[in-house]
């Protein structure tokens, strides 16, 4: 009986340090800034064209989060997505 009652403590003070080191082991997220020739989260369509012509330009619909459009442009093994003003301010 008293050897079941130990098993039951240990099993549960095991428990407890695997989940307070998980806890632990987290932290804080890293940030990433990833950056292509200049171009990074945020960049403007003006920034953008310093890649050229895309080969194909797609309105996506309308992004609740960011209460705009999205344009989204297709470069050779690049595709980027970026804000529009109004839809009919978009140019194809």
């Amino acid at each position: 009986m008293l050897r079941n009652v130990m098993r039951k403590l240990l099993f549960t003070l095991l428990i407890a340090i695997a989940t307070a080191i998980t806890a632990l082991a987290q932290g804080e997220f890293t940030r990433v800034d990833l950056t292509v020739n200049g171009i990074r989260s945020g960049s403007s369509y003006t920034q953008v064209k310093k890649f050229g012509k895309p080969n194909k330009v797609k309105i996506i619909g309308f992004d609740e989060c960011a209460n705009k459009y999205r344009r989204v442009l297709y470069f050779n093994g690049l595709e980027i997505g970026i804000p529009a003003q109004r839809m009919e301010n978009v140019r194809m």
